[in-house]
């Protein structure tokens, strides 16, 4: 006896086992090393444009002391009986949102879906969790100085990092990181503040955003010194204005640390000037001095004062350079000495009351250059290093008759290039191998291909020397934004740029990514039986007995002159019956629709997603049911004859008309025709002995009947037929072998082959009671047609029909409703 436990025994069924089978390991892809496990998930660090693909996983089912893997799963060429989805990682550790149709690269929690789709374990998921973590920010530091000086202007630092690897990375706030800046003071107090503008120390906090994580105090605090207008790194400029101006009240511009504010920047309306003397009177030609300092002083901002002269003169001079009027700012090519800047070019003309007039070179004028750091440099040294540059010309003739102030801004480019003749991009085009040079490049969406990995940009200056490296190639999208990758579908534009070369010409360049087309679909798993020399056939699904999966239909779309197979990740592909619903294997024979339908915005954007296809499911003989429904052209699987007519074909009973792949299914089946039906039975049952069959050259087959010639092609079943007493002829000695068969003719004969070679059993003639038309059977019939009502050969409803005439396809569903 077996004690009553309480416990009842439940055995795991396979898809729930493989469902709560453990993952003893797992391999990704990953190009920037091997993810690691750590507290359940597998982990690894962001690299740009790296994607992430699990590659394998050992799994450990029920059973067994010790969790070694009983199989591994090739999860990166997963066979039929896997698939492999992406997804966002949800709170408990399962997919979320829709499958995820791009390279896996991002910052994110995520889980790979490892699905049996045949197989014993057909149904079971398992999922392997992966994360791929922000870099972690170990230190930061300023590009630059870290201190600056007050300019009535927010101040902005270029930051650079530095990971856990020491690897160093120019970043961008509000991409890489925010930062929150923290006021010192006197008093010891803080408060966070969004800008730094304010004379004094700031301590900053960046903490990392998107690709970075972790927050770091900026280990040098960062300084905004007062504008100390005495300083050496500043320039304050004066004005020169004729007698019919009015007293200056204000300085011209200033330089601050190599940079000229001049008009309505901020730093010249917290400036005042007033007259060093204070009993002067702006009224005659001649020298003015004033002193400049700050309008609010007790804000602290601007310290010290400084003065500039004021030349009232007659006249004041107009500038020109190299002949034209005086520009804000100009360019020069240190490698072309024809571009240098010269103050030989430089010169003020003054009408002065007189015809001529007066024009002064600018060798005689007071020339000044700062560099952008705020140093004096020389002519020469402009002339010859890259960089942007502060240039004052200032001038007053002796007895104050003339003069003026002129300031620019000078850009210095080691050289010049004409994009047009010495830039290129290379591409290779027509996927050769080769990159050609190309003025715009046109593509088609492919999965995980960034552009920007296939374009090649050279650049040389206008003496030949390769200045590539001193260009800066970027990516833009359609909204100006730059990017990172250029693998959507859609339009980009690749820009070049350069602080240390003068480009001109085209030095931008249209980049379109065509969505890929999948219009063309092609269903690899389908058939095609033909029925004659024209064209006349029929495409369609084998039937199989287990079903056939989506994955077993083999989709595939045109690409080129090539199919390829269908990206079932990206753009879902969906079985519907002919009811419109879901499904998951087409078991059964008919009519069923690939719906496909883009996963998400991304596959939307990058894919022409096909209309839904069409397939008919069918059997053709070609698997364990053995039912054909694909022999005759015009037996269609849904007419209810069809499995009568495989039946009788398959066993020989009935065939089609020689020389055609026709059955004539409502073509009237005549008596000679019914003999060869009885006869094919019977032969295939080993119960015709042909010996006994008389036949002459001169009659053919001996019939026994006077009507039947001897030499058509029903004679020898005929001749069988009657000495095996299957068959009677009329009352006249006739046969009738071209007379169409009536059903209670049929029942006989068939009853007749039962009494013959089967089980017969008679039949009580009352159940022909049941039928509104059993009048109608014939006196001798009637034993017949009772006995077919009963073996389920006849009826039709409430009505026998027994004086109607068999067509092939009903005489075929009574041989088969007999055999069954």
């Amino acid at each position: 006896a077996v004690a009553d436990t309480g416990i009842d025994l439940q055995f795991a069924d396979p898809e729930g086992a493989f469902s709560n089978a453990e993952i003893t390991g797992a391999n990704f892809k990953h190009g920037a090393g091997t993810l690691t496990l750590k507290d359940g998930v597998w982990q690894c660090t962001f690299a740009e444009n790296t994607p992430v693909v699990l590659d394998t996983i050992d799994v450990h089912m029920l059973g067994g002391a010790t969790a070694s893997a009983d199989f591994t799963i090739n999860a990166s060429d997963a066979s039929d009986d896997y698939e492999v989805a992406y997804y966002k990682r949800g709170d408990d550790g399962k997919n979320t949102g829709d499958p995820i149709t791009k390279d896996i690269t991002e910052v994110g929690d995520y889980v790979a879906v490892v699905t049996a789709v045949s197989g014993n374990y057909e149904g079971g998921k398992l999922y392997v969790p992966f994360s791929i973590t922000a870099r972690q920010i170990k230190s930061v530091k300023i590009v630059g100085s870290n201190s600056v000086t007050y300019n009535a202007e927010n101040h902005e630092f270029q930051l650079q990092f530095v990971d856990s690897i020491g690897a160093t990375y120019n970043v961008m706030e509000g991409v890489d990181y925010t930062v929150e800046y923290v006021r010192t003071g006197n008093d010891a107090t803080a408060e966070n503040i969004q800008d730094v503008n304010e004379v004094g120390t700031y301590r900053a906090k960046i903490t990392g955003i998107n690709d970075w994580e972790g927050s770091v105090e900026l280990s040098d605090l960062i300084t905004v010194k007062p504008l100390d207008l005495n300083a050496s790194n500043v320039k304050i400029i004066g004005l020169s204005s004729s007698k019919d101006t009015v007293e200056p009240k204000n300085l011209l511009a200033i330089v601050i640390d190599g940079k000229l504010y001049s008009g309505e920047d901020a730093i010249i309306s917290e400036l005042k000037a007033e007259l060093a003397d204070s009993t002067a009177v702006w009224m005659k030609n001649g020298s003015y001095t004033y002193y400049v300092s700050a309008k609010n002083p007790s804000e602290g901002n601007i310290i010290d004062t400084n003065a500039f002269v004021a030349h009232k003169v007659s006249s004041v001079l107009d500038f020109t350079y190299n002949g034209a009027a005086w520009a804000d700012s100009y360019e020069v090519i240190a490698t072309d000495s024809s571009t240098h800047w010269s103050n030989s070019k430089v010169a003020g003309q003054a009408a002065n009351g007189t015809t001529s007039g007066v024009k002064v070179d600018g060798t005689k004028m007071t020339e000044t250059i700062y560099d952008a750091n705020g140093a004096k440099v020389t002519r020469g040294y402009m002339n010859s290093v890259p960089g942007t540059y502060s240039v004052i010309y200032e001038y007053a003739d002796a007895d104050n008759t003339v003069g003026g102030v002129a300031f620019t801004t000078v850009t210095v480019y080691q050289n010049a290039v004409n994009a047009d003749a010495s830039a290129a991009v290379l591409y290779d085009v027509d996927g050769d191998g080769k990159k050609d040079i190309v003025s715009s490049i046109s593509s088609t969406y492919k999965p995980g291909v960034n552009l920007k990995d296939q374009i090649e940009v050279y650049v040389e200056d206008e003496d030949g020397n390769d200045v590539t490296a001193a260009c800066t190639v970027k990516y833009y999208d359609a909204n100006g934004t730059e990017v990172r990758a250029v693998e959507d579908a859609g339009t980009y534009t690749l820009k070049v740029t350069s602080s240390d070369y003068k480009l001109s010409g085209t030095t931008e360049m249209t980049i379109s990514i065509a969505q890929l087309d999948l219009s063309d679909v092609n269903v690899g798993a389908l058939n095609t039986v033909s029925w004659d020399n024209v064209g006349n056939a029929t495409e369609y699904l084998p039937w199989q007995k287990d079903g056939v999966t989506l994955d077993e239909l083999d989709l595939e779309y045109k690409s080129g002159d090539s199919w390829v197979k269908f990206p079932m990740n990206q753009v879902k592909a969906t079985i519907l019956d002919a009811a419109g619903n879901e499904v998951k294997k087409i078991e059964d024979e008919g009519v069923y629709t690939i719906h496909f339908e883009a996963r998400n915005d991304d596959a939307a954007n990058n894919f022409i997603v096909p209309a839904d296809v069409t397939v008919t499911c069918i059997k053709d003989g070609n698997n364990t049911d053995g039912v054909n429904h694909l022999q005759f052209a015009d037996v269609e699987y849904t007419d209810y004859f069809a499995n009568a007519v495989s039946y009788v074909a398959n066993n020989n009973f009935m065939t089609g008309y020689k020389g055609t792949k026709l059955f004539g299914s409502y073509d009237n089946l005549n008596r000679g025709q019914m003999a060869i039906v009885l006869y094919n039975m019977a032969k295939g049952e080993g119960k015709v002995d042909e010996n006994d069959l008389t036949y002459t050259n001169a009659g053919g087959w001996m019939t026994g009947f006077d009507d039947v010639n001897g030499n058509e092609y029903y004679a020898k079943a005929i001749a069988w037929a009657n000495l095996a007493g299957v068959v009677n002829g009329y009352d006249n000695g006739n046969f009738g072998p071209e007379d169409p068969v009536t059903r209670e003719q049929f029942a006989a004969m068939l009853m007749n082959y039962t009494k013959k070679f089967g089980d017969f059993e008679a039949a009580d003639t009352s159940v022909l009671d049941e039928y509104d038309d059993a009048s109608t059977v014939s006196g001798w019939a009637e034993n017949s047609v009772a006995w077919g009502v009963e073996n389920g050969i006849l009826g039709n409803g409430g009505f026998l029909n027994a004086q109607g005439e068999i067509i092939r396809a009903d005489a075929a569903c009574m041989v088969y409703n007999y055999t069954k």
